[in-house]
């Protein structure tokens, strides 16, 4: 017996599974799920009014190598944001680097070889970190997250959004959703309960083969940090060496140079 109740314990959990991925795929949902947009609308509504917060991340990158097989590459982060000020901390298999917005300027070190880089940046926040992904290539952990209205963004474009149901992430209860977009699908599990924090975030390029995906688990989520004065500015450690951004083309001059 104490082989079997647990077999046919996870027996059944299979099946329920089965049914419900099954039920999922043969009855196409709604485009547009009012209880998945409820859920979205009350995160982005509570990320808004949170003006300082502080979260661990730790994400994956799937590559696709030339042979098609594909890997992927994990990373942890730290994020501190006291609006309008931004600091993350993304440690990787080939990177230990720190960016900094004070609200004026972007500041990107490299631990590892003790070089950073300084740049002027818009001193509106969410103006601010789209100029870093359009012109750096720089994105913070989750930066999608972190705009002023998150809802906008991630809605922008979206052809179906979908309410998957209450699951647990570690050991959490997490209103699961899914949304499709032209080229790019994405999933959000959400906190259940007043405090709605984001707590996985996935985006899978559907437009690439091997649909590569990125992944990031946000746990510790503190909405009543103490920042240190000075916390969102930056000291060259001692021996640094300054080097200039490489900034992307603008789309007007990739068009004359060609391939970058």
């Amino acid at each position: 017996m104490r082989t079997t109740i647990p077999a046919l314990f996870v027996i059944g959990l299979m099946v329920a599974w089965a049914v419900k991925v099954r039920q999922a795929e043969s009855s196409p949902a709604p485009q547009m799920d009012n209880r998945a947009s409820e859920q979205l609308a009350k995160m982005s509504d509570f990320l808004a009014n949170t003006r300082n917060f502080q979260v661990d991340g730790q994400s994956s990158l799937d590559v696709v190598l030339e042979s098609g097989q594909k890997v992927q590459y994990n990373a942890s982060s730290k994020v501190d944001v006291s609006r309008p000020y931004l600091k993350s901390r993304r440690v990787g298999p080939f990177a230990d680097v720190l960016f900094l917005y004070d609200g004026q300027q972007f500041v990107l070190y490299d631990r590892v070889r003790n070089i950073y880089a300084v740049t002027d940046a818009p001193k509106d926040f969410d103006q601010a970190l789209t100029d870093a992904r359009e012109r750096l290539d720089l994105q913070a952990p989750g930066a999608d997250l972190l705009y002023t209205d998150v809802y906008e963004g991630l809605m922008e474009d979206v052809t179906s959004l979908q309410y998957l149901g209450i699951e647990a992430l570690d050991g959490i209860r997490t209103h699961h959703l899914a949304a499709r977009k032209k080229e790019v699908d994405w999933q959000l599990w959400i906190e259940d309960g007043p405090t709605p924090f984001p707590r996985k975030y996935v985006i899978t390029t559907t437009s690439l083969p091997q649909a590569p995906q990125f992944e990031v688990v946000l746990r510790n989520w503190n909405s009543s940090p103490t920042f240190a004065k000075g916390a969102f500015t930056f000291q060259a450690p001692e021996g640094a060496s300054r080097i200039q951004f490489l900034e992307l083309p603008r789309a007007s001059e990739a068009g004359k140079g060609g391939q970058r």
